[in-house]
């Protein structure tokens, strides 16, 4: 649940921000994203969405949510 982590900083999208999530399901739900098509990236490496709920976030974590768009 947002909140039990305690303040820290992270990098999120290549911007430092405070959170208080612990985890990266979390995290995304603190941002109001869209979770279809979403990709997490933690310290350069994707989790799987499986993963989220117990994927814990860290201070200083570098994190990148990215939405896959189709198109022609």
């Amino acid at each position: 649940m947002p909140g039990l982590g305690g303040n820290m900083e992270i990098f999120l999208n290549g911007k430092q921000v405070q959170t208080g999530c612990s985890t990266l399901a979390d995290l995304a739900l603190e941002q109001q994203v869209e979770t279809t098509s979403l990709v997490i990236e933690l310290n350069g490496t994707v989790i799987p969405e499986q993963d989220w709920k117990n994927h814990p976030v860290s201070a200083g974590d570098r994190v990148e949510l990215l939405h896959f768009v189709g198109g022609g």
